[in-house]
């Protein structure tokens, strides 16, 4: 990892060039995911052609902004999570459109601003008002004070669906899946500050919503379509036995009591030995529900005070690089620790835990942050069982 990249400064030069630059590369970019993807829109005449809008939408896949981008037939500057601007292939490729980094579970005062200058230049400022995609393809809740951002740009403001891209790319999936998505557009709406707040979220919450049990769907073809799937299913939804399930091809097997499942591009199992298939959210249901019930992660180590430890890991600053230690993550009733070194931060001084794309965790303490490598082990089990601990220590405060 070599740092942190360097957004793209808001400019009427910039914006002109974001603008160049999507007139050539769309049109390669919807031929190269052709293949993969056929993306109908509905709504496209309520994205105004030109000049200042804010464009929101739910946020199920990894593909969301390339397809809205294509769907709205204009260039889109996004706020998204700052480990998006890592000095990677990812980051530089996506540097160039106006990607404006923002800091998760946080009021980032400063990436508001740097959006709603790309705004009033006259660009199509965008965001996920989820904050992240969500490993189930549910709805997450809107992050706290979107009703109040959506009305202080004074833009007009797009709201939007996007239909059936969380079975054609699940968070938790390693490869994408073939099939058909649909972008839907609402008629541009401009909030000013005499609006109320209440009467705005109750718009965006209703806009926004997309019910994926009740949604359009479409089927989707692949291979491989268990491969990732045990980073969600961190346990066997039948004997819940820590980290024992093998994924194979559409298959998951539990090493533990003999289950096993096939996958299907529907996200339903259905088990080996015949009856009814399951949803995948169903199953994640059961598994977390076990766990946060426990509040352990590891119930063999509990005795020992240890509620869940990790593989062999390295602990590194994402900003930076740099290495904090080598060792085994971890965490007891009041402190996170990495064995074999002297690092450990109290409970009490975390603030927040999340899954960065897909095999990425962050951990927060104020201003730090530090994310350990796990090659092979589930990060929505550290996601979960760690972030129950820490709202506990939260709310003991």
């Amino acid at each position: 990892m070599g740092g942190r990249l360097e957004p793209l400064a808001p400019s009427p030069e910039a914006l002109t060039a974001i603008r160049r630059r999507h007139r050539w590369m769309a049109p390669l970019v919807r031929a190269a995911l052709w293949p993969l993807v056929s993306v109908d829109v509905t709504g496209r005449e309520h994205i105004p052609t030109e000049g200042p809008c804010l464009v929101l939408t739910n946020h199920v896949s990894q593909l969301d902004p390339i397809l809205v981008v294509l769907a709205a037939a204009r260039p889109v500057q996004w706020m998204a999570s700052e480990a998006l601007l890592d000095d990677d292939a990812l980051g530089r490729a996506v540097v160039p459109w106006g990607i404006v980094p923002k800091k998760k579970f946080t009021a980032d005062l400063r990436a508001v601003r740097e959006l709603g200058k790309w705004a009033r230049l006259g660009g199509c400022a965008g965001l996920f008002p989820e904050g992240q995609r969500p490993w189930d393809g549910r709805p997450l809740p809107l992050l706290p004070g979107i009703e109040r951002l959506a009305r202080t740009f004074g833009v007009p403001v797009v709201t939007g669906r996007i239909l059936n891209a969380d079975r054609q790319w699940p968070r938790w999936a390693a490869v994408p899946r073939s099939g058909r998505v649909r972008v839907d557009f609402d008629p541009p709406v401009t909030w000013g500050m005499g609006d109320e707040p209440s009467a705005i979220l109750g718009h965006l919450r209703a806009r926004l919503h997309v019910d994926p049990a009740t949604s359009p769907r479409w089927p989707v073809r692949g291979i491989r379509l268990a491969h990732g799937v045990t980073n969600l299913l961190f346990a066997c939804p039948r004997c819940l036995a820590v980290e024992a399930l093998d994924e194979r091809g559409d298959r998951v097997d539990c090493r533990a009591c003999g289950a096993g499942w096939r996958l299907d591009g529907d996200t339903l199992l259905h088990p080996r030995e015949g009856g009814a298939p399951e949803p995948l959210a169903t199953a994640s249901d059961r598994v977390r529900a076990g766990f946060e019930a426990a509040g352990v992660g590891d119930p063999g180590r509990a005795r020992e005070g240890v509620l869940l430890e990790s593989e062999p890991t390295v602990l590194v600053d994402p900003l930076s690089g740099g290495e904090f230690g080598r060792g085994r993550l971890r965490l007891t009733p009041d402190a996170l620790a990495l064995t074999g070194t002297d690092w450990r931060i109290p409970l009490t001084e975390l603030s927040s835990v999340s899954a960065e794309q897909r095999r990425r965790l962050w951990i927060r303490a104020g201003d730090r942050v530090v994310e350990p490598i796990f090659p092979r082990e589930s990060t929505c089990k550290w996601e979960w069982v760690l972030g129950h601990w820490i709202e506990r220590a939260a709310a003991a405060r």
